[in-house]
């Protein structure tokens, strides 16, 4: 757990303290009970992409798919928050070569189909590398899956995120982003959990960001108010993003 610096729980101990401490995430990101549907330009995106980008509209995910890529990532949505929220940021990614599949989760809770990445991974064997990523308390499933399979991915991003596991050891590259104006993360959680990320971890403050300015879903209950568009802020992400693979 975050907070412990003792020993570290075993067997069932160690799957209560989790699961515990999964809950304390949703409730630490959340703050609220509130869902967030997308904004009408959403679907909008869905049926016209960015040129040479092609979605495809399936029962448990959304695949944003490039004219060419070796490179893939599996993401996560907040929770409560519609994953067709989070277009505008798997378009711009695909724009760039990246294939990415935007997951969908039961009733918009990642922590209900955490297995949901390494499910969806094996279905695109044409991708020789993945990052896995997610926001808010989709990043730190994001972060599970992560620590439970490092071998399979080259990458780990968390969007105004942190992890409950372990990830020292995954020598993982790890691209750590959030908004100077988010209210709704944690940051006494979000520091404490540093000591659980490589040492290289690149960390990107976006200057005037918010906690929901990495989606299309308008504003987030608790939030900061934003200076910085959300436009820029995609595309800001979305440039770190890809410059892990390069």
């Amino acid at each position: 757990m975050l907070t412990n610096k003792g020993t570290v729980p075993s067997g069932r101990a160690r799957r209560i303290a989790r699961l515990l401490l999964l809950f304390l995430l949703a409730a630490a990101m959340l703050g609220t009970c509130v869902s967030y549907p997308a904004e009408d330009a959403a679907p909008i995106l869905l049926r016209n992409p960015s040129p040479g980008v092609r979605v495809t509209v399936e029962a448990d995910r959304i695949v944003f798919v490039p004219e060419r890529t070796e490179a893939g990532l599996l993401f996560y949505p907040g929770a409560l928050v519609a994953p067709e929220a989070y277009a505008p940021l798997m378009d711009a990614l695909a724009a760039r070569g990246m294939l990415c599949v935007l997951l969908r989760m039961p009733g918009n809770l990642a922590v209900l189909k955490q297995g949901a990445a390494e499910s969806a991974r094996g279905d695109y064997p044409g991708i020789s590398r993945w990052l896995v990523g997610g926001h808010s308390l989709g990043g730190s499933i994001a972060a599970r899956a992560a620590a439970a399979n490092s071998g399979h991915y080259d990458g780990l991003v968390l969007l105004a995120s942190f992890p409950a596991d372990d990830l020292r050891e995954s020598r993982l590259p790890v691209l750590s982003v959030y908004g100077s104006e988010d209210h709704v993360l944690d940051r006494e959680n979000y520091a404490a959990a540093k000591r659980l990320l490589p040492e290289d971890t690149r960390e990107l403050v976006l200057s005037g960001g918010c906690h929901a300015g990495f989606g299309l879903y308008g504003p987030q209950r608790g939030d900061g108010t934003p200076t910085l568009s959300r436009e820029e802020q995609i595309a800001q992400t979305a440039e770190a993003i890809i410059a892990m693979i390069h």
